[in-house]
């Protein structure tokens, strides 16, 4: 990477630059991702945006370098300069986690249900840090306290199945955030919360990335959401970028009929602005 391209990265404040990125599965007639290209700046907030099945969480993967045995990638993904295909499993390894982060869809999936939740939890904090023990004991009540445990040290002694869905989503965000990636991905980061707990856990993520700097790429079917949260949006479908832009300009004046689906599938409560408003409060 030649100093001049990393000095106008630094100018133009990209953490992430994807250019051309395509995904093709063994046995699939089409890509699953065709030709995507953007990028993310420090401590902005990008939403993802489409209808299941059009390539979302396998864009979270690809970044990630997570994608199954098998999967053809071409284009590039650079982390603040760095070309991730360049690195070694290795070297990507030590990123993930420390640098490039992700939230889990389903975290049922992703914890180990043998093991209690503290120790799993101090054996992912241990991989890119150097504390005891009991200090990263102490750090992962530190964090669940932060994305709203009432009872931290309770919980970090009970198994997976001793929670509710919402509590181990809440506990997967805490581990995303401990090490203040540079990016944080959040694939359907509040789908298993009620409306209380969503706010709580866009709150911690609002929190979290403003400390660190972290720019942040949310995944998720709430437009609403995306809308309230989010400086910028890209929508998908069938693996290809249809409209992006920001926020506010795509949503009140959508380019793609696929995104103005979307706007129109989201539900309209009696009696609410958008009902009362009409088109001009979508």
């Amino acid at each position: 990477m030649d100093s001049a391209g990393a000095a106008q990265r630094d100018a133009t404040g990209a953490t992430l630059t994807v250019t051309g990125l395509t995904v093709r599965y063994p046995g699939a007639e089409a890509p699953v991702l065709h030709d995507l290209s953007f990028s993310l700046a420090r401590g902005a907030r990008l939403a993802v945006v489409g209808g299941s099945g059009t390539g979302k969480s396998t864009l979270a993967l690809a970044l990630l370098g997570l994608l199954p045995d098998g999967a053809e990638v071409s284009g590039t993904v650079e982390l603040e300069g760095t070309v991730l295909s360049d690195l070694s499993r290795s070297q990507l390894a030590r990123r993930r986690g420390a640098e490039l982060s992700l939230v889990y869809q389903n975290p049922q999936a992703a914890l180990d249900p043998r093991r209690r939740l503290g120790r799993q939890l101090v054996s992912l904090l241990r991989v890119h840090r150097r504390e005891s023990g009991r200090q990263l004991r102490e750090e992962c009540a530190r964090l669940l306290g932060t994305v709203g445990f009432q009872d931290p040290g309770t919980a970090l002694g009970k198994y997976p199945h001793e929670l509710s869905g919402g509590m181990l989503q809440r506990a997967m965000i805490a581990v995303a955030v401990a090490s203040r990636p540079r990016v944080l991905l959040a694939d359907e980061p509040t789908t298993a919360l009620d409306v209380t707990n969503q706010e709580a856990v866009l709150r911690v993520l609002e929190h979290e990335t403003a400390v660190s700097g972290s720019a942040l790429m949310l995944i998720t079917h709430n437009l609403a959401l995306v809308r309230n949260f989010c400086d910028e949006v890209i929508v998908l479908d069938r693996g290809r970028i249809v409209d992006s832009g920001a926020t506010r300009a795509v949503l009140d004046a959508p380019s793609s009929p696929v995104t103005e689906r979307l706007i129109e599938a989201i539900p309209v409560l009696p009696g609410s602005p958008s009902d009362s408003e009409g088109e001009g409060a979508r």
